[in-house]
Order: C-alpha cells, then structure tokens, then sequence
C-alpha cells in the first residue's frame, strides 16, 4: 500500500513541475522574416514597402532599428534618401525627393512576453535602394538646312542607367529630324532638317514604368538655311 501511494505522490509531482512549464513559458512557433531585397522606384513619386512579412503570430510585435549599411558598395550614400522614412514597426515610407544610390540596414528585435513565449529573436539585414531620376535641357541649339544635326533633350541620368521614354506631346519637329522615344538613346533629335524656320514643340519624358511621373519641357528651335 505504501509503496502504490508513493506512486501516485510522484506521478502527482511530475504532473505539477510539467504544468509548471506553462506559468514561465510555453514552447509556441515564434519569429519573423525580413525580406531580403527592395524594388527600385523614382523620385517624386510615393513609396511603400513593409520590411517586416511571415510574422508568427500574425499579431506578433518587432522594433526596427536603422543602422549604417555594414558593407556599403561603391557609389552608393549610407543613409535614406531624402523624403523616406522607416517606422519602428518596419515600414519604409514617403515621397523620396532626390535620386541616386543608397544604402543602409536594420536591426529586427521580435517583442515578445516572457510569460508566454521562452525566446527572443534579434535578425539584421543589409539594403540598397535605387531612386531613378532625370534632368532635361531647357533649350536645343540652332540647326542649318540640309546639314546633320544631333542633340539629346536629356541632360543628365540618376543613376546614369537609368532608362528613358519620351515622346512629342505638342507641336512638331522641322521635316527630316526625329526623336528616339526609347533605349539607350532616348531623348535625342537626330537627322538631317529639308526645311527652315522656327518650330516649337513640347516634349514628355519620364522613367520607365512610370509614365504617371513625366516631366515636360517646351523647346523653341530654329533651322537656317547655309548661304
């Protein structure tokens, strides 16, 4: 009889210290995935981008922390551009208003309850972010008929790979003179002018994938005739 009631007294105990468990902590799924790249965007143009995805629990809380980028590549600005900010919850927001190459990183600390779950989870991830811009010419030099003329309406590129469309939104270039709307080109007058005179026209230019954001700019050019 005994030896039946110190059974019972230690399956009762070990019952106890297995309920325990569940007063400090309780073994449940938990973490987070940072995501591992971000999309190139323009300048001028809102952006959105949550860096934080996979959370477990879906309602689960983490705090990130910007920090210098730990490996900045060549060329690139370690820090955020400018109108972009990053929430401690993860969200990498605003309007940037310069372009170029950045770069930066970020801690993630998952905000857990230690009466419920038995660890933490501290991630970093390194990121580059391209914001594309461009800047066009204001004016186009003169051109004689009859002789070759060249001139590109894009001033500069930021980054300079950044890829171009344009296109002739109002009046007209002189006969024999066209304008490269896309590739590596876009943005130049080329050809040999048949006529003289004064042509005004307006061009629309803008990044690639974002004909929303164009620029226009109005251009006055005049074409000679060689005597």
């Amino acid at each position: 009889m005994r030896v039946f009631i110190r059974v019972i007294c230690l399956l009762a105990a070990f019952s106890f210290l297995s309920g325990c468990g569940n007063i400090t902590g309780k073994e449940e799924s938990v973490g987070f995935t940072l995501v591992s790249s971000l999309p190139g965007f323009t300048v001028n143009v809102p952006y959105s981008a949550n860096l934080v995805v996979n959370r477990t629990p879906p309602d689960s809380r983490v705090r990130i922390t910007l920090l210098p980028h730990s490996n900045p590549p060549p060329g690139y600005q370690n820090r955020l551009p400018d109108g972009l900010s990053l929430s401690e919850g993860g969200i990498l927001s605003g309007t940037p208003t310069e372009a170029g190459l950045f770069c930066f990183r970020v801690s993630a600390r998952l905000l857990t309850n230690p009466l419920i779950y038995k660890k933490s989870t501290i991630k970093f991830q390194d990121y580059t972010l391209v914001v594309q811009g461009f800047e066009m010419e204001t004016t186009v030099p003169e051109g004689i008929r009859d002789a070759n003329y060249q001139f590109n309406l894009i001033a500069s590129r930021n980054p300079a790979d950044t890829e171009i469309e344009c296109q002739i939104a109002n009046g007209g270039l002189p006969n024999g003179l066209t304008l490269t709307e896309t590739g590596a080109n876009a943005g130049l007058i080329s050809g040999t002018p048949t006529e003289s005179g004064v042509f005004n026209f307006t061009v629309r230019a803008w990044v690639s994938g974002f004909s929303t954001n164009y620029k226009e700019q109005a251009y006055s050019m005049a074409v000679n005739t060689f005597e």
